[in-house]
């Protein structure tokens, strides 16, 4: 193992990483993997990003700020920055 990763410039870990994908799912477990997140615990909530996109559309001249201003004053809690 020693020598194989040498020879290609990997890690032993990341050999044994991609060992252990290809022992579970063949070839295809050592296709790229997206880095993506699973989930975005801080994302803005649908209904708040249907009001900002709304008061955007009223509105086109105004920037962030104004429609967090806007946003605030009617009842959001959170909202983005």
């Amino acid at each position: 193992m020693a020598e194989i990763c040498r020879r290609f410039g990997v890690s032993r870990r990341t050999a044994y990483k991609w060992m252990k994908r290809f022992e579970l799912a063949g070839p295809v477990g050592l296709a790229d993997r997206s880095r993506r997140p699973h989930r975005s615990p801080g994302q803005t909530t649908q209904a708040t990003e249907r009001w900002v996109l709304a008061v955007r559309r009223e509105h086109r001249v105004w920037g962030g700020r104004k429609i967090r201003h806007v946003l605030l004053r009617e009842g959001f809690e959170s909202v983005p920055a």
